[in-house]
């Protein structure tokens, strides 16, 4: 990674971190106010303050160094926080209704944060890839799949585009259940659908999430397209070469070329040793034309190579939606990839999956600065995939995460009263070392991911 992108990782992180906490925060805060909770202090981050103030409610506002969190300090007569005059106000001293919903608040923020940003990216339109294959192999090929088929339905479920599908594909993996797969030919406009049956038992044992299509022998499309013409840079090499939308490339100074990365290879090859001049052979209505171009050297994302301007057919969709409809897909979109992690959760806990799946904050930075970088619309799908998890984390039954909060007050409803200190710093201790243990793997996760080893 080049500093470049990685300062644009960096940046983006933390844009999504101190939006993602303050909100979760905000939850707890709002609440805790309605519920007549006096708040001392509302912080994002950690260790010492970059910046702090005292408004005029009394509250301290602060901005600290570490911005992996943050927090909402409550009054609270067990550490010696609470004035007598403001005894009544103490969080302790709430009712365990008032006190759960207060607890309850961060988590359900980030739920409707999730909501939020689907919706709105459905409103500025998302564009995804379909989910059609391009080279086949392995269980794939022998299920009778082919470049150009493209995924419409796995066991009766729509499918829209890879990332549905690359879910789908990888729960049935974890439960070795058969996968119907209705299919049609994007390349043979006449093509009939038809259904293919997939056994996914045959994938690896503990495959990760990103080897599931590699281990079905599957790979999208858009990874090597075709070199049918679908888009040109303005004033690009290709442009001024008068190459136009629609044409097909079939050959690079005379040697054939029929996919995307051939096309590639060829243009390097021939660009390093002509000083870019390349003659280009497209074909379009059967009628084929030969067109001298000058490749330009540029560097974009920190790859430097001879390029034309040319965007090649890669079968992608555009998903736009007016406010109500972007509402619902919003809502819907939340629920299934709420079911989907936590069945991720069941499959990690049953040893099904492979703990790789677990990332990291090198990898959720990396992930940030791509989908940035892509527009506005996969920011904000980033940013309700990160909120939603955050929703579904922060629930799990762990001390001092929200739930291990919750599930400590529904022990004191079962008992009848609060639980004893020793027993609350023993489940703190227990939270604390799970978290380190699930943290050091994430991080270990990424760098091994990052640097190969």
């Amino acid at each position: 990674m080049d500093i470049l992108s990685l300062i644009n990782s960096v940046f983006w992180f933390l844009v999504v971190t101190c939006v993602l906490v303050a909100w979760h925060e905000f939850g707890h805060f709002w609440v805790g106010r309605k519920c007549g909770v006096k708040v001392l202090r509302y912080a994002i981050g950690f260790g010492p303050a970059l910046w702090k103030r005292t408004g005029k409610d009394g509250i301290e506002y602060a901005i600290n160094a570490i911005p992996l969190g943050g927090y909402v300090k409550f009054a609270d007569t067990r550490d010696g926080s609470v004035e007598p005059h403001d005894e009544a106000r103490a969080f302790d001293k709430a009712t365990l209704g008032k006190r759960s919903l207060i607890v309850l608040a961060g988590p359900l923020a980030n739920l409707v944060l999730a909501i939020a940003a689907f919706a709105v990216m459905y409103m500025i339109g998302v564009r995804d890839d379909r989910a059609v294959l391009g080279v086949t192999s392995g269980i794939a090929q022998k299920a009778g799949l082919v470049r150009g088929d493209e995924i419409i339905k796995i066991n009766g479920k729509d499918i829209g585009n890879w990332t549905t599908a690359n879910i789908e594909l990888m729960h049935l993996g974890y439960d070795k259940l058969s996968a119907d797969l209705r299919v049609r030919n994007a390349l043979l406009p006449t093509s009939e659908p038809r259904t293919i049956s997939l056994d996914t038992a045959q994938l690896p044992p503990k495959f990760d999430e990103t080897g599931v299509l590699s281990g079905l022998g599957m790979e999208p499309f858009f990874f090597n397209p075709d070199t049918l013409v679908a888009e040109i840079a303005t004033d690009g090499p290709a442009a001024r070469a008068g190459i136009s939308i629609g044409e097909e490339i079939v050959a690079v100074n005379g040697v054939a070329v029929d996919t995307q990365r051939s096309f590639i290879s060829q243009v390097q090859l021939l660009g390093k040793a002509n000083n870019g001049k390349i003659t280009l052979t497209a074909e379009k209505n059967g009628i084929r034309r030969d067109i001298p171009a000058t490749a330009e050297f540029t560097t974009m994302a920190g790859v430097s190579a001879w390029r034309l301007g040319i965007g090649f057919e890669r079968f992608d969709t555009i998903r736009q939606l007016g406010p109500l409809g972007a509402l619902s897909a919003g809502v819907g979109d939340t629920w299934y990839f709420t079911i989907r992690t936590l069945g991720m959760i069941k499959s990690l806990l049953t040893l099904q999956a492979s703990p790789k799946n677990i990332s990291g904050p090198i990898t959720i930075a990396e992930i940030a600065g791509i989908s940035a970088k892509r527009g506005p619309a996969k920011f904000l799908e980033f940013l309700a995939l990160i909120s939603l998890s955050l929703f579904i984390v922060n629930l799990l039954p762990i001390p001092v995460l929200d739930g291990g909060q919750l599930l400590f007050f529904a022990m004191e409803k079962i008992k009848g009263g609060p639980l004893g200190e020793r027993a609350m710093e023993a489940g703190g201790l227990i939270g604390i070392l799970l978290l380190f243990g699930l943290m050091t793997l994430a991080i270990t996760n990424d760098l091994s991911r990052t640097l190969g080893f």
